[in-house]
């Protein structure tokens, strides 16, 4: 497990862009961080020749947290809290559904656009 931890963190120190956290919650701060966000993207699953049958499955919005940051900085994400970006074909997510964890580095999240 170690191993997977190490791949995971130099994964995300090398892809994670720079974006603002900006909370709900009117009495707190927006705070800078770092966070990789993962675009959704249909696949395609089953046996169309085989079977006669396909399915496009939907994947959602994600953004990825660096767990250790968010202790740091002492940011708890909550539904509705938007991603901020710079770049403007990103621009604006907005936090959705926590999803399960699966590991020590990393806190995912399904966003939309806002």
């Amino acid at each position: 497990m170690k191993y997977r931890s190490l791949v995971r963190r130099a994964v995300h120190d090398a892809l994670a862009v720079e974006a603002t956290y900006s909370p709900l919650a009117e009495d707190e701060d927006d705070v800078t961080l770092n966070v990789r966000w993962h675009a959704a993207g249909e696949r395609l699953q089953g046996d169309l020749q085989g079977q006669g049958y396909a399915e496009v499955i939907a994947d959602k919005d994600r953004i990825i947290f660096d767990a250790a940051q968010l202790e740091t900085l002492e940011v708890v994400p909550q539904r509705g809290d938007r991603i901020i970006f710079t770049d403007p074909e990103i621009g604006e997510l907005v936090l959705e559904a926590r999803l399960p964890t699966d590991g020590p580095v990393t806190v995912t999240w399904e966003v939309t656009r806002a």
